[in-house]
């Protein structure tokens, strides 16, 4: 297990743990906003998570949307969302214009504002998300942004993706790059 899937597994477990703490919710969802991600320091220090950028994201993410589930990576689900809503479309569903606008981000404080609306589709749905990975995806993406957005492609436009590809990044290592 690389140590982005452990930190994540951590956090996912402790956020699954207190899911029905309101009032910690309220202010993980304030996490969305970079500049309210402060509010979330004492809860993520109970794992050890403060300031780490992917813990604050996927906290807020979850807090919106706590339902967790192994295996239903984002991308898929909101693939089965377009595939529902625009069976015989040409791919210009606002899913799809929503998701390219996604895999166009460069880092993850504008990432997190647009997963936001996306991840609203889910709560609306009753669509699980893998909070563990999504852990995972950004806590590399600093450090290999383009092949996890190439991943994310394949698993929306092709409703699949090749477990290889979920392994650590292989271009740098998170733990002891800079």
């Amino acid at each position: 297990m690389s140590i982005g899937q452990e930190r994540g597994k951590r956090l996912v477990g402790y956020l699954q743990s207190r899911k029905s703490n309101r009032g910690m919710l309220a202010e993980l969802r304030r996490g969305i906003n970079p500049d309210h991600r402060h509010r979330g320091a004492p809860y993520l220090g109970s794992v050890g998570m403060v300031g780490d950028q992917a813990a604050e994201v996927v906290a807020a993410l979850f807090a919106h949307h706590p339902s967790h589930q192994p295996g239903a990576r984002w991308e898929l689900q909101l693939h089965k969302l377009h595939i529902q809503q625009s069976p015989n479309s040409d791919n210009q569903s606002p899913l799809s214009r929503r998701f390219l606008r996604l895999q166009s981000c460069q880092d993850v404080d504008n990432l997190s504002k647009l997963m936001l609306a996306v991840f609203n589709f889910f709560d609306r749905s009753g669509l699980p998300v893998d909070y563990i990975q999504l852990y995972h995806d950004l806590y590399a993406w600093k450090y290999d942004a383009r092949r996890i957005q190439m991943r994310w492609g394949r698993g929306f436009w092709n409703g699949s993706y090749d477990k290889k590809e979920v392994a650590e990044p292989s271009t740098a290592n998170p733990s002891t790059a800079a």
